[in-house]
């Protein structure tokens, strides 16, 4: 297959890097060549997949996040490298009846879904302007935003 673009080199913040798909993801973009900083909440699950990912021979930053605190958002963008890519991956869901599911339960899935993209990408872009510099995101989302 024709290679369409490469990530080698580049620094790749991933969102919710702490399990599933985000851990997935570091490891996928580590093996291709990246390096990477890897934010969640939890810091513990983080340095795991950090782990894996320097395994690979790739360097990768943990940064404590939490993507639906604006404030945690602001703060670990105050002490992070240069980005050349972020993927917002961090995310959370509330399964059954819409009738079931308390307000505060759809506040947290807002906060961290929408709003937390918003907050990311407004800061990487911050970053990007600041440093006359070109930038990506990528948004994840998954099959669960059809119901």
């Amino acid at each position: 297959m024709t290679q369409r673009f490469s990530v080698r080199g580049k620094r790749i913040l991933i969102t919710g890097a702490s399990s599933g798909f985000g851990a997935h993801f570091a490891r996928a973009l580590a093996e291709e060549g990246a390096d990477l900083v890897l934010a969640a909440r939890r810091v513990d699950k983080l340095e795991d997949t950090a782990k894996a990912v320097r395994e690979q021979g790739r360097d990768a930053i943990v940064v404590p996040m939490d993507v639906s605190d604006h404030a945690s958002v602001e703060a670990a963008f105050g002490c992070m490298p240069a980005l050349d890519v972020v993927v917002n991956n961090a995310g959370v869901s509330r399964e059954g009846p819409t009738e079931n599911i308390a307000e505060s339960e759809w506040d947290r899935v807002i906060d961290t879904n929408l709003k937390g993209v918003w907050a990311v990408s407004k800061f990487a872009i911050q970053q990007w302007q600041r440093d006359e510099r070109p930038g990506s995101i990528v948004n994840i989302a998954s099959i669960l935003g059809l119901r």
